[in-house]
């Protein structure tokens, strides 16, 4: 999990690079590309809070490292190519849902 962790920090500055340098977004653009993400983290959070009386902490962190390494594994295929709405949503959207789920223990 800290590595999942650490490496999401390098992620998300490469992520804005690609999106301004490659994709050509502005710093405002590129920011709010990851507002999906956030809300997701906001939302994961308040759900989990919910279900961990239920399941335990355990089990649903376990799935939030998996949900948010899927979503990784996917954004490591982007290429000079992609689009945001085709390539990056996604894998934000799987990112996002996995760190929700971190955020209240």
């Amino acid at each position: 999990m800290t590595l999942l962790f650490a490496a999401m920090f390098g992620a998300w500055y490469f992520q804005t690079l690609y999106m301004q340098r490659v994709l050509g977004f502005s710093p405002l653009q590129a920011g709010l590309a990851f507002l999906p993400q956030t809300v997701l983290i906001a939302v994961g959070a308040q759900v989990t809070s919910r279900l961990v009386t239920r399941w335990g902490s355990r089990p649903l962190l376990l799935a939030g490292t998996v949900t948010a390494a899927l979503g990784m594994a996917w954004l490591a295929q982007i290429t000079p190519h992609s689009t945001y709405s085709a390539d990056l949503l996604g894998p934000f959207v799987l990112i996002g849902l996995g760190l929700g789920s971190w955020s209240r223990r």
